[in-house]
């Protein structure tokens, strides 16, 4: 379907946009088998009374959608910055787009030692530091 819309919109994908947020949800849930950890977690919302899941997203110009996913509640921005990193080339790859011929843009999350470092060799990004960030 994001083909779709990359072709029919003519969208050059050069810049990827990607970005998470929790999703809070009341009640009981004791799901079995299930694909993501509805859990508490950090919350963006400062509500870490409830339990909640992330959706993460990577998007080109428009807001147009390449991938997403549902990840567990207590998932990290950070580990998942890193995740991505190793298969970005290939999502992006399918949309026909050489390595290294996107930026990635990404919060302040991104900034790690390990993210950093996995990007240096194959990604361009553009994020804003931490505040914790200390060179």
């Amino acid at each position: 379907m994001s083909q779709n819309a990359v072709n029919g919109f003519q969208i050059k994908p050069t810049g990827a946009h990607y970005d998470t947020t929790s999703v809070n949800v009341y009640g009981d849930y004791d799901m079995t088998d299930e694909p993501f950890k509805i859990t508490y977690g950090h919350s963006k919302d400062k509500r870490p009374d409830l339990k909640q899941f992330l959706i993460e997203m990577l998007c080109v110009d428009r807001n147009i959608p390449l991938f997403g996913a549902t990840r567990d509640g207590n998932a990290s921005d950070k580990t998942l910055n890193n995740e991505l990193l190793s298969t970005i080339s290939k999502h992006l790859a399918n949309h026909g787009l050489e390595e290294n011929a996107f930026v990635y843009v990404a919060d302040s999350a991104f900034v790690t030692k390990d993210n950093l470092e996995k990007a240096k060799a194959t990604t361009k990004f553009i994020s804003r530091l931490p505040a914790t960030y200390n060179e």
